[in-house]
Formats: C-alpha cells, structure tokens, sequence
C-alpha cells in the first residue's frame, strides 16, 4: 500500500440520508406516472357500496384485472372455471377470459400482454353479478399501463484480485417487466474502441438485471471504459452515455467515496488496488466529526464505520 501521505489531502464529501423512502418515492414517480393528457373516468362514490376493491391507476402491461364485489355475487360460481358470460368490456379492445376466485372476487385475465403505456376504459356488467339500481348497472374506469422506461446505476470500477485487471458492474432497472435477453441489446462498452463483454444475471419480476464487465485492463496510461446505452430496441425514449476512467498500471488511487445506508451506515471507499487484509488504516481514513471509526477491508473496498447514526453532511 502507497504511503498515506499521498492521500491525506483528497477529500470527500458524502450525505447520508435521513430516509430512503423519499428517494424512492421521486424515482417511482419519475419512471410510472400518468401524462395529464390522460382523461380518467371520475368514479361515482356510490360504487362503494357494490365494489369493495378493483384494479385501476398504473399497472404492469402483464397485470389482470380484478373487481371484488362488497357482498357475495348472487348466483354460485364455480372458482377456477372460465365464466361463460361476458362480464368485461375494453377500450382499445382486450381478448380473454374471466375467472371467479372467490364468492366475491373474480378476475380477467388477458390473452397477450396488455400494449405499454395505453390508457384504458374498462367497463364491467355490476348488474349481472349483483342485484343493483339501473344506474349502478355498468361501472366503469381506467387504468393505465406503465411507459416502457429504464434507468442505469453502478457500483464503480474494482480491482477483481487479478493483476492490472479491473472490473465494472450495476444494475438496470426497468419500469416494467421485461424480458432480460432482450434487455441486453440496451446496453454496450468498449475500452479503446475495443467492445467489452458484458455478463449478465436477471430477476425480470423484480425488473433488475445486473450487468458485470470483467477484465478490464489497465495500460501503460490512463484510458477509458465507454458506455452507451439506448432504449430504442425497446421503444424506450432513454439514451446516454458515460466515460469512466481506468487508472494505469501502478496509479494507485482512491476511485470513490460513498455513502450506504443498509442495515449498518458506512462509507464505501474504493480504491484502485487491493488492500492487504492485515492493513492497519488506523488514522488513513477519517469521517468528520467521529473519533470511534472501524474498518472492514474487502477487496479494493474499505468500509469504514462511524459511531451510532450518521444524519448529515460529513467528509471523508
């Protein structure tokens, strides 16, 4: 490990948040909600003596559609079966079939995929069901499916234990469910115009799918990994790019700085090389304000633990 002179002076600065839910809220947001182009069918009130629950707002383009009844439906049904009549409606048009659950609780389901980000009208016989006024007869409402979209995060450059061989790697996260095999069309890296191979492991339900570029070297200089991503394939309205930086051989470096606020609070550091495990980093890293500090080395990554709940600005 270099002498800790060559570092004492480079400074971080790091948030650590006071929620995570507040975040999370904004991203959600920014990826699912509804244009106010969008004109949605205003609810009569009075529906809520007939209808406990239906499904409504933005849902997933492989969602069904649910209508639970506020009382049992007035002739028996058997579960599981098909129902012979036709009790949905759909504008733009849905093929499918319908299915009771429960006494009160039946089900559409559709055929194919529902079409992304499609406002639909769904009209269903309440009358046939369940005994009601002439005017409770039909109910309908919209729902909307989620706009194709995807956002990209990382966790940085790391040395993978190989000598002068790094390794890069994130997660894509898209709004809606898809199909992980054609998710990697939308995303490339070259180093030196030379492409890189991406790995990837997919959860399509959770709609995370991480990638991992290994291998990565480093030169005699200073060069470039190359990303680019683009939705288009998907008809996703999403581009962009981002150059990262690979350090040369023996430029030992902090890479980052940053703040996880995971079942402990601590500071990812990232350096260019790994970090012997018998390392004493006693006095080498600091976080304002905390005079108990406590370090666990993995890898290139130093983690660094401050004393009770860190709230706040703080600079490493």
């Amino acid at each position: 490990m270099e002498p800790a002179q060559s570092h004492r002076n480079k400074k971080f600065n790091v948030t650590f948040l006071r929620t995570l839910l507040s975040v999370t809220a904004v991203l959600t947001l920014s990826l699912f909600s509804c244009s106010k182009k969008d004109k949605w069918i205003e609810v009569d009130p009075g529906f809520s003596k007939y209808i406990d629950a239906y499904t409504t707002g933005t849902i997933s383009k492989t969602s069904a559609v649910r209508i639970k009844l506020a009382a049992d439906a007035n002739s028996t049904h058997a579960v599981g079966e098909a129902v012979k009549e036709s009790l949905f409606d759909f504008s733009p048009s849905v093929k499918g079939k319908a299915y009771w659950l429960d006494a009160r609780t039946v089900e559409f389901k559709p055929d194919q995929l529902l079409k992304p980000n499609q406002l639909y009208e769904v009209s269903f016989k309440l009358g046939n069901v369940t005994k009601v006024p002439a005017t409770f007869s039909e109910f309908r409402f919209n729902m909307k499916t989620v706009k194709p979209s995807f956002k990209i995060s990382d966790d940085g450059l790391r040395s993978n234990g190989v000598k002068n061989k790094m390794s890069f790697s994130g997660d894509l996260e898209t709004a809606d469910v898809e199909d992980g095999k054609a998710v990697e069309k939308l995303l490339t890296a070259s180093q030196n115009n030379s492409t890189l191979k991406i790995a990837w492991q997919h959860n399509d339900a959770a709609k995370i799918h991480h990638y991992i570029i290994e291998n990565i070297d480093r030169l005699k200089s200073v060069s470039n990994i190359d990303l680019r991503w683009d939705g288009s394939p998907m008809n996703m309205d999403v581009k962009g790019e981002r150059s990262v930086a690979v350090p040369a051989i023996g430029d030992f470096k902090v890479l980052d700085a940053v703040a996880v606020n995971d079942a402990q609070q601590y500071v990812s550091v990232q350096f260019s090389d790994m970090i012997a495990v018998g390392q004493d980093l006693e006095g080498l890293i600091t976080i304002s304000g905390q005079s108990d500090i406590s370090y666990t080395i993995n890898g290139s990554e130093v983690k660094v633990f401050g004393n009770g709940k860190l709230d706040g600005n703080y600079t490493v």
